[in-house]
């Protein structure tokens, strides 16, 4: 399990000045490390642009692939199209109550060797899901959807008779 999370270092010590390229990929794995809840799959591949500087990084995210989640209306799997992009500043050295309010600037250690980036592409993951992940219309299991109509419409036609003089207010 820990040589999963190595995969998603930055070697910060052996990197010289200047600008890296690197990618990496989110895969089923990934989402078992980090526990995400009703994510089935995922094929993710990111791109990161790493600049390092004397005492200021910064991380440029690019997210883009497909993840398979069960369904809001039907429960079946669903392939949703992921595309994301994140930056954030990485301060050496600083002191982190400093920018306790902001969230794109990360502090760390001026002795750190590697940085972690687990955290950032669990976070920028779960920010990216749509509202609602639920197939095109049409598209869902056709005896789930037949089954939702058929209780929408019984619920509607039982009325509460308590709640039918109140309909008369409006009138008078």
């Amino acid at each position: 399990m820990s040589g999963q999370r190595i995969q998603y270092m930055i070697p910060l010590q052996s990197l010289g000045e200047g600008v890296h390229n690197m990618e990496f990929t989110i895969s089923k794995e990934f989402i078992e490390l980090q526990n995400i809840e009703n994510m089935l799959d995922a094929q993710l591949l990111v791109q990161v642009i790493f600049t390092k500087r004397a005492q200021i990084h910064t991380l440029e995210l690019n997210m883009r692939g497909m993840v398979e989640m069960p369904c809001d209306r039907c429960l079946e799997p669903v392939q949703l199209t992921i595309k994301n992009s994140h930056e954030c500043v990485i301060k050496v050295g600083a002191n982190e109550e400093e920018f306790a309010d902001t969230d794109d600037v990360i502090c760390i250690d001026a002795h750190e060797k590697e940085l972690d980036i687990t955290h950032i592409l669990y976070e920028n993951l779960l920010l990216s899901l749509p509202l609602k992940k639920a197939h095109t219309q049409g598209k869902c299991n056709a005896d789930v959807t037949a089954y939702i109509k058929e209780v929408k419409k019984t619920n509607q036609e039982k009325t509460d008779p308590r709640w039918d003089l109140l309909k008369n207010v409006i009138i008078n």
